[in-house]
């Protein structure tokens, strides 16, 4: 039997009115063109106000009418943001012909820092010790492969662990590098503390001039 509206919330029996345990929502008082949703959960924290769609969009048009803005648009660094965007796409779905690439630059990139490392140390002739403070006749290198980075020993070590990391596909080795670097870094300003000691305000010029490991970058 279908109950009507008015029955749906009570029954009569026996001349008494007995409840329904079905819910009967009370209908809303505000008309449907003035509702708006707005859920209850989307206060910003702390601020204890609703959260305001129409201002969000508001600012929404403001940011990206400066990013449009033919006056001022390709002068405020966009080519680093497009650049960041493309490798960021390229890290989640790398080309598959990629790997191969890498690969191969990788075991270039460990051959040549295996160069570099033996023909630095070559270059160093009698000066060569492996600990971190400098030998007692030992005389300051500054020309070849020392004119383009103050220890290009450590630079080939480092690059040379870098590329077989890559070339293994090795997490673990990559991790090692790290590692290994914080080590050479540290080392250095031993030795750096040393040569200064022993060749004064001439490791000091040589030291403002010439990058540490890698020219031009560090």
């Amino acid at each position: 039997m279908q109950l009507t509206r008015s029955r749906a919330c009570s029954l009569r029996t026996a001349g008494r009115s007995t409840p329904l345990p079905l819910a009967c929502p009370a209908r809303s008082l505000v008309p449907p063109a003035q509702r708006r949703l707005v859920p209850s959960s989307s206060s910003e924290p702390g601020s204890g106000q609703t959260f305001d769609f129409e201002a969000r969009a508001e600012k929404a048009k403001k940011i990206m009418a400066e990013l449009l803005d033919p006056d001022t648009f390709g002068t405020r660094g966009e080519a680093w943001v497009a650049g960041q965007l493309v490798l960021c796409a390229l890290l989640a779905f790398p080309p598959a012909g990629l790997t191969s690439f890498i690969d191969t630059a990788a075991v270039i990139l460990a051959l040549g820092g295996a160069a570099v490392f033996s023909y630095a140390a070559y270059e160093l002739g009698d000066n060569l010790t492996p600990l971190p403070a400098p030998r007692e006749d030992a005389k300051l290198v500054t020309t070849g492969l020392y004119g383009y980075c103050r220890h290009p020993i450590y630079a080939g070590l480092l690059v040379f662990a870098l590329g077989l990391s890559v070339a293994s596909h090795s997490e673990t080795r990559l991790a090692i590098t790290a590692a290994l670097f914080w080590v050479l870094n540290s080392k250095v300003e031993m030795e750096e503390e040393g040569l200064v000691a022993k060749h004064g305000r001439q490791y000091e010029v040589y030291r403002e001039k010439t990058k540490k490991f890698f020219p031009y970058l560090y």
